[in-house]
């Protein structure tokens, strides 16, 4: 079985634009985001 690489390039404001959606999961889960690049 082949494994295939997914993910996509974003500009640092794309990310933040998703991050921010995301705060009040964050908020209330504890949780975070980890990226790399």
């Amino acid at each position: 079985m082949a494994h295939e690489a997914t993910g996509r390039e974003m500009s640092v404001a794309e990310v933040m634009v998703e991050i921010e959606r995301d705060i009040p999961f964050y908020e209330t889960s504890g949780g975070g985001v980890t990226f790399s690049g």
